[in-house]
């Protein structure tokens, strides 16, 4: 069994030191993906967004040019 020391202390601590740092390094990370996945979310939320207004658009264009919203009888 070790014995435990202040060497044997100053080593754990150093060993943890080291997993500390690496677990930040990969907590900085998470949040860079975290930011960069919104980012890519928000894109395509808005190109969504834009196929929408699209369809309505052209369902408009459709009723209007098929008659239905056609006021040139009423100028006649």
């Amino acid at each position: 069994m070790a014995e435990i020391d202040k060497d044997n202390l100053e080593e754990k601590i150093k060993v943890l030191d080291e997993d500390i740092a690496k677990v930040n390094d990969h907590l900085v990370k998470l949040e860079k993906d975290k930011a960069n996945a919104l980012a890519t979310m928000n894109a395509l939320q808005g190109a969504k967004s834009q196929c929408e207004t699209l369809i309505k658009e052209l369902h408009n264009d459709e009723d209007q040019s098929s008659g239905s919203g056609d006021d040139s009888w009423y100028y006649q």
